[in-house]
């Protein structure tokens, strides 16, 4: 199957990526952030598909693709064939049919539609129902909350099958669909950075179970209307093609760097893995380079070993940092005075372990934080921690923002506030993790709106899942625990977590748990081969001393104070621009694939001319960042820039840290 090819329908540009349509756009305005099928079985997971028969055709100003996919389940098998075609007038049609020979058990089969935050937060939409309107407002700027009903989850407004948004410029984007009804909700809830349009309403109640021989047929139509007209022949973004079938090839990323400060990097802290070895002295060096505000440790109780708590606030005592510690609660009764006295004894004062300053109580369910039985858990270890003398903050663990903004939160009340993040709930290819840093911001912002006062405390931060990557399912081929992504230990770890730390900057989040200590995703150690460190390249080499992401956060140690500067980016690009005492710091990280032409202009406001000092990090400098990181961080090139102005070419998933020293350095230097 071909690459990423650039479609065109009259006026409208698009991204066909498999049977996915990305980036649909219309004179650089999006007006649909991903179109894709879904295959979701009895408890959810998402079934991969096989896809087969792709035939493209073009002509200047329309297409039309022909496919089929096949998915299996153990013996249940289903397969459909798509025929997407896109004519002059902008018109994008998406038609699926589906049948099983062998009967097929799912939650879940049908078109997804995807609308970016940045694109479409606030803006005004309507929603019909066989012609009969259902809903008129707008979509929610803050995160909006996945209210419950019956048990079940409700969308942002009732199903529909017709659905207008007003976007910018007079742009006006109505989706129509047949052969189901279509909800939406805010993807923001778990992570991600979309509103999502999707296939049967969740208050439906399932599984739906398709007969052998049975058929499903659904199809979508997306038009663009408002006066909102464009040449044709006028491409509405800056993807260039480099074939004669219109592959996605060099990109350009064009990023402005401004002199308004809109923030700080948060403090940021590291998870200790429940059952790791202590890292030896070379390592714990490593680590205390990094200055971590604190270190987090969970325990299962019931399950896991009060050691592990135990040996985490060893490790954070040795870094003379404090411990979050969060209990995670099978039920209401298993938090006896015996187990929380094992977790907070002993108490700081033996030295060898560090203080807890917030123990996080998580009960698994749908319950109000502030009812029962959380609030009663809450009032059970504070009087525990105030008889022992601690000056421990109490408060509550959830899996999800979406656990969190259900019911109305006394912050007084909880004291203390955390939830995980990712961005694979849903999907975790490259392109998703990248779209989804959108919403992070929003996220912690929507917390503190419902919280108020007390501590918010974001983590664990993580590409995958903190329990496995749902919904890719607990099997790994690589050995690697279901929790652990290895793309979190290389490049693109780095580059997101860069995106990550741009977007949190502007919050006002109290701390983050950002990385985990040791093992496969860890930031020091751990194996190293080439596929897991980021390269494509195969074949196994040494265990490796650190992570590329420990490059940027050792940087950040150095300059706590920062000022981070505000950004704009065209294209995709992730950037986190520092003003530090010396100079101005930027890392900047592109993802592929293939080669990225990323302009930087605003590096210098206080001379005409100046040099930077670039350190890359990418598929040639990998081995060296990782196994001989004092090496790397001297491996700089002194480029002059052209009025500020700075152009790299960088290939596939790479980083790029530049520095700009103030004049008063440079006439030291």
């Amino acid at each position: 199957m071909r690459g990423p090819q650039v479609l065109r329908a009259g006026p409208v540009e698009l991204v066909l990526d498999g049977l996915d349509l990305r980036d649909i756009r219309i004179g650089g305005h999006e007006v649909v952030q991903q179109v894709f099928m879904a295959v979701r079985s009895f408890g959810w997971d998402t079934v991969p598909g096989r896809v087969q028969d792709l035939v493209v055709t073009t002509t200047g100003d329309s297409f039309e693709v022909r496919a089929t996919s096949h998915h299996a389940m153990g013996d249940e098998q289903l397969g459909w064939s798509a025929v997407i075609s896109g004519d002059p007038t902008g018109e994008i049609r998406y038609v699926m049919d589906a049948t099983s020979a062998t009967g097929f058990r799912y939650e879940r089969v049908g078109l997804n539609v995807l609308h970016g935050i940045r694109a479409w937060r606030g803006r005004a939409v309507r929603a019909w129902l066989a012609g009969r309107p259902v809903h008129e407002g707008r979509l929610p700027e803050l995160v909006g909350p996945q209210e419950l009903l019956g048990g079940r989850e409700l969308g942002l407004f009732p199903p529909f099958d017709r659905l207008e948004l007003d976007g910018p410029d007079g742009l006006i984007v109505e989706l129509t669909f047949s052969g189901d009804e279509l909800e939406m909700e805010d993807q923001r809830n778990y992570g991600d950075g979309s509103f999502k349009t999707y296939t049967t309403p969740l208050q439906r109640p399932g599984p739906f179970h398709l007969a052998p021989g049975g058929s499903l047929r659904q199809a979508l139509t997306i038009r663009v209307g408002g006066g909102h007209e464009q040449d044709a022949r006028t491409p509405t973004t800056d993807r260039r093609a480099v074939d004669d079938h219109e592959a996605v090839g060099i990109q350009r990323s064009v990023v402005r760097i401004g002199d308004t400060v809109v923030g700080h990097v948060p403090p940021l802290g590291l998870s200790h893995p429940a059952g790791a070895s202590v890292p030896d002295a070379a390592l714990l060096d490593r680590l205390a380079a990094l200055c971590p505000d604190h270190v987090r440790v969970e325990h299962i109780v019931g399950e896991g070993d009060p050691g592990d708590v135990l040996a985490a606030r060893g490790l954070a005592a040795t870094l003379g940092v404090g411990t979050i510690v969060e209990l995670r609660v099978p039920e209401a009764g298993a938090v006896t005075e015996e187990v929380l006295r094992a977790v907070l004894d002993p108490a700081p004062e033996d030295g060898r372990f560090a203080p807890i300053d917030h123990l996080l109580i998580d009960v698994p369910g749908i319950e109000p934080i502030d009812g029962e039985p959380t609030s009663g858990l809450l009032d059970h270890a504070r009087l525990i921690v105030a008889d022992g003398g601690g000056a421990t903050r109490v408060g509550v663990a959830r899996d999800s923002l979406a656990d969190v903004l259900r019911a109305p939160i006394d912050g007084q009340v909880v004291g203390s506030l955390s939830y995980a993040h990712s961005p694979s709930v849903h999907r975790s290819d490259a392109r998703t993790l990248v779209e989804n840093l959108a919403g992070i911001a929003d996220e912690v912002r929507s917390a503190r709106a419902a919280l108020g006062t007390g501590s918010l405390l974001l983590g664990p931060v993580s590409m995958a899942t903190r329990h496995g990557p749902y919904p890719d399912g607990p099997t790994r081929a690589d050995g690697l625990p279901p929790s652990a992504d290895p793309r979190e230990a290389g490049l693109l770890g780095a580059a997101w977590l860069t995106g990550c730390l741009a977007e949190l900057a502007r919050t006002d989040v109290d701390a983050v748990t950002i990385a985990t200590t040791v093992g496969p995703t860890g930031v020091v150690g751990g194996a190293a081969g080439r596929a897991v460190a980021g390269s494509a390249a195969g074949g196994a080499t040494p265990d490796r001393v650190v992570s590329p992401a420990w490059h940027l956060l050792a940087d950040l140690a150095v300059s706590l104070d920062a000022d981070v500067l505000d950004v704009a980016v065209e294209g995709t690009a992730s950037v986190l621009a520092l003003r530090t005492v010396t100079g101005l710091v930027v890392w900047a990280a592109v993802y592929g694939p293939g080669e990225t032409e990323l302009v930087i202009e605003g590096l210098d406001v206080q001379a005409d001319t100046a040099v930077a000092h670039v350190r890359l990090f990418d598929d040639t400098t990998l081995e060296t960042a990782t196994h001989d990181p004092d090496a790397a961080r001297g491996a700089t090139r002194v480029v002059p820039t052209d009025a500020g102005r700075l152009t790299l070419r960088l290939r596939d998933v790479a980083i790029a840290r530049i520095e700009v020293p103030s004049i008063g350095e440079r006439e030291h230097a």
